[in-house]
């Protein structure tokens, strides 16, 4: 009769190579058995039977870990960084902080120092000398103004 001598489980129980003992051909044969998992019963009676066994680890593959870390984290986070890099390079003062520039106008405001305007080009309007009058008495002396809540 045909004898198991050793069995060795790898992958976590799911594969045994088992060495069988063949009296009738005088050799030992090695036979590749696949599992649905590890039966307790398939211990017990290696027991029972004293059959030697051992159960080999499985060998970890760091690389194929590596490659899943970085696909399931690497990815969203170089993308979650590319847009608060794109947004804090793009802030402006006073204005929305959106990625992309959403909700930020288009409008420029383009400061020119000399215009060539003077207080006599608009001497004969009264309104418009007295608004700029009020204008540069607040840029002389921005508290007096201020105090009573004027902003700019």
């Amino acid at each position: 009769e045909n004898e198991v001598k050793k069995v060795d489980l790898f992958e976590n129980g799911t594969v045994a190579i088992a060495e069988i003992s063949i009296p009738a051909l005088r050799k030992i044969q090695r036979v590749r058995v696949d599992l649905p998992g590890l039966p307790v019963d398939l211990l017990r009676k290696m027991k029972e039977k004293n059959v030697d066994f051992a159960v080999h680890p499985m060998d970890v593959n760091w690389g194929a870990i590596l490659l899943d870390f970085l696909g399931n984290f690497g990815f969203p986070l170089l993308l979650l960084g590319s847009l608060l890099l794109r947004s804090a390079s793009n802030r402006t003062p006073g204005g929305p902080n959106l990625p992309f520039g959403l909700g930020r106008s288009k409008a420029k405001f383009e400061m020119e120092p000399n215009t060539g305007i003077t207080f006599e080009d608009v001497a004969g309007v009264d309104e418009a000398k007295q608004d700029f009058e009020e204008i540069v008495e607040f840029l002389k002396t921005p508290e007096k103004f201020s105090a009573l809540g004027a902003k700019i």
